[in-house]
């Protein structure tokens, strides 16, 4: 679940700051998309690094997190 929530954060802020810099709604949401999902897989990486198991299950709940706020984003103007 905290995956989730930080993917659904971190697709937020991307989508906002792009958006910002004077990017179009499509363009915005797919460097959010990209962004919130290199850092998810960096940090399974990350966790490989320091012993600890690569997680596909978190990753599922990055991806989910991410396609929630992207689709909550949409309705948004």
């Amino acid at each position: 679940v905290k995956h989730f929530f930080m993917s659904a954060f971190v697709q937020s802020v991307s989508f906002s700051v792009a958006r910002a810099a004077g990017m179009g709604r499509a363009d915005a949401q797919m460097a959010a998309g990209i962004t919130t999902l290199s850092i998810g897989i960096v940090k399974e990486l990350n966790d490989r690094r320091l012993g600890r198991p690569f997680s596909a299950a978190d990753l599922a709940w990055d991806a989910a997190g991410a396609l929630a706020a992207a689709a909550i984003l949409n309705g948004t103007r």
